[in-house]
């Protein structure tokens, strides 16, 4: 028979009883299994599902929802965190266009979602920002959301109409934007649309994001640097290297957090002088933490691109030596691109933890996000709406910690795939 008439192979017809039949029901066991996890399922999800619609008191996260986003920041500088907030929408917009473009239908729903909280009256329950002298903001919170969804969708045109520029364009972008986002939080001067505004005013989410980013950032390069001294073939190197992994990972991070607050000081001199100008040096609170955060996440960072690297075949060494590459190229053309593939889902793990443990800051007394809502908690109108509150901040945590979880499974696929 000729292979052009051949008739194409039976395939067997699948209804919803079938599908069901096959992995609930296939056996007796199988059956029991399926009815006692549904009973179970129910018996927690409708509870929980009646509780949160008819009973809990919302009313708490409402009118705190401020004090959740950016804890006591002024108000008349609310501005900056809608900039950074534009901007970071701006820059999402792109990459998902370059790197996610055949996930429509979930970038579809964000906008959409952002979308319809902006259409909302009073969204978010977040006040226009007050008059600033010279210079007026009173844009209200719905329209600072109409404005991200709409930068959002813009990067995702930019991107997917020009590629080869954008794909020039978004990692600078990319490297630039968190220096410019801490500059417009922190300010710049006494006085003006820049003023400096004190850490001790940071808090909420706001807070939990900077200190998240400034660690990964930081603990980056400094754990694959630790890495490759571990396996360097200088005594004094690796000698120092070890010792700072297997001391740093011996003691608890609140250890680390206690000392970056209170031992750090001591090591700085009582006054700086140069020439006619004498000083004080401080290290502000935020920044002690953020360091404490960035040293303790470094060393078990370097023991994750440790394990990468011992992956790589001897024979990669080998074929870079023929090829009379230096070991600085060697290194960082053929080695680490590989071992840093090979450990995505181990690092952004490692991110999602580190995420998880900025709530630890409230011990060396910074409002977080959970420390934000230990203080909405004190409210004597909000008394007993513990479950209301710490529902909403694990929420949060939530849908950040698996928006990362998504990105790495997609970095984890080959380059083709993500470019399709």
């Amino acid at each position: 028979m000729n292979s052009s008439t051949a008739l194409p192979p039976l395939t067997e017809r699948v209804t919803v009883f079938r599908w069901l039949r096959q992995n609930f029901f296939r056996s007796f066991a199988d059956a029991a299994v399926t009815v006692l996890g549904i009973v179970l399922l129910l018996s927690l999800v409708v509870p929980i599902v009646t509780w949160v619609f008819t009973e809990a008191r919302w009313q708490v996260v409402i009118e705190n929802v401020r004090l959740f986003a950016i804890g006591q920041y002024p108000i008349e500088y609310v501005w900056r965190v809608w900039v950074c907030v534009l901007l970071l929408a701006l820059i999402c917009g792109v990459s998902w266009g370059l790197w996610l473009s055949r996930q429509r239908v979930v970038g579809a729903a964000l906008l959409a979602a952002f979308l319809l909280l902006g259409l909302l009256p009073g969204a978010l329950g977040i006040p226009a920002t007050e008059k600033v002298p010279g210079f007026s903001l009173m844009l209200p919170s719905m329209i600072w959301l109409l404005a991200m969804t709409g930068l959002g969708a813009l990067g995702y045109v930019v991107a997917t109409r020009a590629p080869a520029r954008a794909r020039k364009l978004i990692g600078p972008a990319w490297i630039l934007y968190l220096p410019l986002c801490f500059l417009l939080v922190a300010g710049l001067g006494p006085d003006g649309l820049l003023a400096s505004v004190g850490s001790n005013l940071w808090g909420g989410l706001l807070l939990t994001l900077l200190i998240t980013a400034v660690g990964i950032v930081a603990s980056f390069p400094l754990g694959v640097l630790l890495a490759l001294g571990r396996r360097s073939k200088l005594p004094v190197v690796k000698a120092f290297c070890i010792g700072y992994i297997e001391l740093i990972r011996g003691v608890p991070l609140i250890t680390i957090l206690f000392m970056a607050q209170l031992v750090l000081p001591l090591f700085l001199p009582d006054r700086v002088t140069i020439g006619p100008i004498s000083f004080r040096p401080e290290v502000d609170r935020v920044i002690r933490a953020m360091a404490g955060l960035s040293l303790f996440s470094a060393a078990y960072m370097a023991e994750n691109v440790r394990g990468g690297l011992q992956n790589i075949p001897r024979g990669q060494f080998e074929a870079a030596d023929a090829l009379g590459l230096t070991a600085t190229q060697k290194m960082t053309l053929i080695v680490l691109p590989q071992a840093l593939r090979m450990v995505v889902p181990i690092l952004v793990g490692q991110f999602i933890g580190l995420f998880k443990d900025t709530s630890l800051v409230t011990i060396v007394s910074l409002l977080d996000l959970l420390g934000i809502g230990n203080t909405v908690l004190a409210q004597p109108k909000f008394i007993g709406t513990q479950r209301e509150v710490y529902l909403f901040v694990a929420v949060i945590y939530w849908v950040f910690s698996y928006v990362m979880g998504a990105i790495s499974r997609r970095l984890e696929m080959p380059q083709t795939t993500l470019r399709r």
